[in-house]
């Protein structure tokens, strides 16, 4: 594990690719994600009702973003390419650390259609998906038109706030904090209108508190369940408690930022 963080620091500050033009062609990248121990994982694979996307645990994008490659899961949008061993062995497949180089070379613009290739295993054979990449720190109006943005700090700035560990927030209560920790977990219980949950510190029930964002504000979120799940986060908000433990309420995205990746002892 150790040695995946070293390398992923290595990409932050590596050069690659710096001769040349821009190049449209495919750059191959077998991923096989079922060999690594999950605690050694370095992406994150996610898929919903029409995309899978895979995003590298690796800040190593502008404003500390991680490459996110997607593809669509319709035949239409995905002309995916079953090949054999042997067809594999026929393309040029890239190491990780050039698919970094590269994406860092590409995302001037928030997306990059089709210039990657992910492999992945089939059986006894293989299956090629065009995907497009986006810098996870962007977000998009319309492909293939975005804007970059700066982190929202606004939340973090107002008068009173009190800097507090995770494990003692308990002694705050009805008070504005700003706190750090790890999200171990998420959940969003049946019948609780919608509500999801974010738990910090250790699993459920041994959590150090729960952060709330209630179903009538999901929507200010991104996927909150996948976005922030073994993440170490830093969060701002009034104290409160959520059945019988400390818990935040957070309503906007500026009240939790990612600081770093979670990493299993």
């Amino acid at each position: 594990m150790k040695k995946l963080l070293f390398v992923c620091l290595i990409f932050i500050s590596a050069k690659l690719f710096a001769q040349g033009g821009q190049r449209n062609d495919s750059l191959y990248y077998l991923i096989d994600t079922a060999k690594t121990p999950a605690n050694e994982r370095l992406w994150d694979i996610e898929t919903n009702n029409q995309f899978k996307s895979y995003t590298l645990n690796c800040p190593c994008l502008k404003y500390n973003g991680m490459p996110r490659f997607f593809y669509s899961l319709t035949e239409a949008g995905d002309p995916a390419q079953v090949i054999t061993k042997a067809g594999l062995q026929g393309l040029k497949v890239v190491t990780l650390r050039e698919l970094i180089g590269k994406s860092r070379q590409l995302l001037d613009t928030s997306i990059i259609s089709h210039a990657f290739a992910f492999i992945e295993p089939y059986g006894r054979k293989y299956v090629v998906h065009h995907v497009d990449l986006r810098n996870s720190a962007e977000k998009v109006v319309s492909p293939p038109d975005s804007y970059k943005i700066q982190p929202d700090t606004s939340a973090f700035k107002a008068i009173g706030l009190i800097t507090v560990d995770s494990k003692n927030i308990a002694r705050y209560a009805n008070k504005g904090v700003i706190t750090e920790g790890w999200v171990t977990d998420t959940k969003a219980p049946d019948g609780d209108d919608g509500n999801m949950l974010l738990f910090v510190g250790a699993d459920y029930p041994n959590q150090d508190y729960t952060i709330v964002i209630k179903g009538i504000n999901r929507n200010s979120f991104d996927a909150p369940e996948l976005h922030y799940k073994n993440k170490q986060i830093k969060v701002t908000g009034t104290v409160t408690e959520y059945k019988g433990k400390p818990a935040i309420e957070i309503r906007k995205e500026n009240q939790i930022q990612i600081i770093g990746r979670f990493r299993k002892q």
